[in-house]
């Protein structure tokens, strides 16, 4: 962040001094973690579900940090500290008067798919010829959005902020915050249905980030999903449409696929890309259509492609010791997630079996049912040798995939983690292709660990 001083940070966040702290001293960094705390340093005592970040207070001051806390905290520590109301609060509104600061140029990222895979793969294109700075991780949420915007600095161009929602509200919110210039929506699809309750409502969160734009900014809407390119109608800026359709104004095809990458024909250059998922052509075209936008010279971006690499748990490809390539796709999972990996894997180039792996999709409310039911039925029309189910959810998989014709030989569906790694034991063998997915909440990354027995296998990029 710009170096700040205390005496700034009080005015900022409207924090009072208890205690041995200098006005004049300087900060230039914050975080939530003591352990990641030191000199020159905010640390953010925040409350949590199973315990409150004072009680971390002075590991952080001994390190060397500045705490900041809220008042009833604070009441009872007899440390030096800057008090404050909410100390999210006085988090963001520090992110916030960091990103006024900066001549950094922010583009927003979101969407119910992809947003981490394109704000990932366009933060290493742009770092080829820019100074960038990205969000860390996932931090796309109410804490993660300003420790993001607290790292742009005096070296930064660009920033590339991920900018998730649980609820109505939150985008333009974290907008708040962030104040973007550019905005990149993904795609609009069920998720957090169990807080939106519709995906009108999610269609119409999203658009919060177009809304919020200025109006010499510019939006990149995925055409092909109606949805997304519906948008186009609230927004006030110049609006570029990136997509498959030769209607888009950045339109690119897959030319070839294959386990190594892809390669898209976009703007009259052909592209080499180092991901396998097909469904990755919409992280692609933005990606590309962002740095045409911006200016940046095609030898620069495919510089910045040959870079890329997946993110763990994001599509990516792990050869097991006894030859099984195995998709780690476990990051999370909503019904278009999973039908993207589904489609993925039924065209994956092998030999062998293609078997899938599935963990529960959470977070859907009363219509979870259906959208299991749904993703059986896809595996039943795909070319999928093999289906194990493992969750509260499994029998609907299941039901769907035998209401379509699927083979009942060609399923299994596992009460627990053992009963499935039995079932993969004697389904699998080498040469096949495993993909294995599911939401956060189910640790489908367990499977993988069972299956990739030696820890220090090469990992290949998958998407």
């Amino acid at each position: 962040m710009h170096p700040v001083s205390i005496r700034e940070v009080c005015r900022i966040t409207g924090a009072a001094i208890r205690g041995a702290v200098s006005p004049s001293g300087i900060v230039d960094r914050a975080v939530i973690d003591s352990r990641h705390a030191g000199s020159g340093c905010l640390f953010f005592a925040l409350p949590g579900t199973r315990t409150h970040g004072i009680r971390f207070a002075e590991t952080a001051r001994r390190r060397g940090a500045v705490v900041v806390a809220a008042s009833e905290a604070a009441a009872q520590e007899t440390g030096p500290v800057l008090v404050v109301d909410c100390p999210v609060q006085a988090l963001q509104k520090l992110a916030r008067a960091n990103r006024l600061r900066s001549d950094s140029r922010v583009i927003g990222i979101t969407g119910s798919v992809g947003k981490t895979t394109t704000r990932h793969m366009l933060s290493t294109v742009l770092s080829v010829s820019h100074g960038v700075i990205q969000s860390p991780a996932s931090y796309n949420n109410e804490l993660g959005v300003p420790l993001s915007v607290l790292l742009m600095d005096a070296q930064s161009e660009f920033a590339a902020v991920e900018l998730g929602a649980g609820r109505t509200g939150d985008i333009a919110a974290l907008c708040r915050i962030a104040v973007p210039e550019f905005g990149i929506v993904t795609r609009v699809a069920p998720a957090h249905l169990e807080t939106f309750r519709s995906v009108q409502a999610v269609a119409a969160t999203k658009a919060e980030l177009v809304v919020s734009l200025p109006r010499h900014g510019t939006v990149f809407l995925n055409s092909d999903d109606p949805a997304v390119a519906a948008m186009r109608s609230v927004s006030r800026c110049r609006t570029v449409t990136f997509g498959t359709s030769r209607d888009a104004d950045v339109c690119c095809r897959i030319r070839s696929a294959h386990d190594r990458g892809l390669t898209v024909q976009c703007s009259g250059v052909s592209w080499r890309i180092p991901v396998c998922g097909p469904h990755h052509l919409t992280s692609v075209a933005a990606v590309l259509a962002t740095a045409q936008e911006i200016g940046m010279s095609t030898g620069a971006v495919q510089e910045g492609l040959d870079r890329f690499q997946p993110l763990p748990g994001r599509h990516r490809l792990r050869q097991t010791a006894c030859g099984i390539r195995v998709i780690d796709d476990t990051y999370n999972a909503n019904p278009a997630s999973v039908q993207a990996a589904i489609e993925s894997l039924s065209r994956w180039p092998t030999s062998g079996q293609r078997i899938a792996v599935l963990g529960d999709m959470l977070e859907l409310g009363p219509q979870a049912g259906i959208f299991h039911r749904t993703v059986g039925r896809q595996l039943a029309a795909e070319r999928i040798d093999h289906t194990a189910v493992f969750g509260s959810f499994a029998a609907d998989v299941a039901a769907g995939y035998l209401s379509a014709g699927g083979p009942i030989d060609r399923i299994s569906v596992c009460d627990s983690l053992p009963v499935l790694l039995n079932v993969l034991s004697c389904v699998a063998t080498p040469g096949d292709v495993v993909l294995v997915k599911g939401s956060r909440g189910m640790a489908m990354e367990r499977v993988v660990q069972a299956l990739c027995d030696d820890p220090d296998t090469a990992e290949q990029q998958a998407a």
